[in-house]
């Protein structure tokens, strides 16, 4: 795949979050109705970017949770769920991951 494909492939994956089964969980959590049918799973589905993508969202927003090479982009997509991108190696990857909880107790202002 050229730069081009690997770029309208991260975006179509990008923004085919609705249709998934996570997205329509949380929408008829706030008491809408999604329309009927399977979905596949948001979670573990994973797709390999290019260098200059990884690059964009990393210097687009303040990266969240960067740990070895990983981010998850700062604004949300829904609930908890942020696109995650990481490095490993020579290889880009992005996927949709829930943001990772503190371990401890939330601190008092």
């Amino acid at each position: 795949m050229n730069a081009e494909d690997i770029r309208a492939n991260h975006y179509a994956r990008l923004n085919d979050y609705r249709n998934t089964r996570e997205y329509a969980e949380w929408y008829r959590s706030i008491s809408g109705e999604p329309p009927a049918g399977e979905r596949p799973s948001l979670l573990g589905q994973r797709w390999e970017i290019d260098e200059a993508i990884y690059d964009e969202f990393l210097n687009m927003m303040p990266p969240l949770h960067w740990r070895g090479g990983s981010f998850y982009c700062m604004e949300e997509c829904f609930d908890d769920y942020h696109a995650k991108f990481s490095r490993e190696g020579g290889q880009y990857f992005c996927e949709y991951a829930r943001l990772p909880r503190p371990a401890g107790p939330a601190l008092e202002l």
